[in-house]
């Protein structure tokens, strides 16, 4: 299950947690389109049953928030671009098969659609920050 990669959002977690974590994403629970909630190798994996398998938008911008909280910035964009790229390909549904990213679930579905928002809007903050430490001229 991908519940342990929460981990990282607890406050206080310590770097070999956070580390290790970083490198169970790069693996198995990560797909192409964000963090599947079931490893493929688990016994009752399932792409398309529920928590068993397939990619949650939520789910992996979470775990980029846990990421950016400790300090993992690299880790945490890629994961957010995930979070894009879920909602360009699978559009805006409530999860997708983590092989293909075929949309599954319920259409229109708002956490998807707010935490594609939030990606962009703290995309084009960052994009507004001036390039130098002088600030604007």
């Amino acid at each position: 299950s991908a519940g342990p990669a929460l981990a990282v959002l607890a406050p206080g977690v310590d770097r070999a947690t956070v580390e290790h974590t970083g490198h169970l994403l790069v693996r198995e629970p990560a797909s192409r389109w964000g963090v599947r909630s079931y490893a493929e190798r688990g016994p009752v994996w399932s792409p398309r049953n529920y928590w068993r398998g397939p990619v949650w938008a939520n789910l992996t911008w979470l775990c980029a928030l846990g990421f950016e909280l400790h300090g993992e910035t690299e880790r945490a964009e890629a994961l957010r671009a995930q979070v894009l790229r879920f909602a360009e390909e699978a559009g805006m549904r409530e999860y997708a098969d983590p092989r293909t990213g075929h949309g599954l679930g319920a259409r229109r579905f708002s956490w998807t659609a707010a935490l594609t928002l939030r990606v962009l809007a703290e995309q084009g903050a960052r994009e507004q920050l001036p390039s130098n430490s002088d600030g604007p001229s």
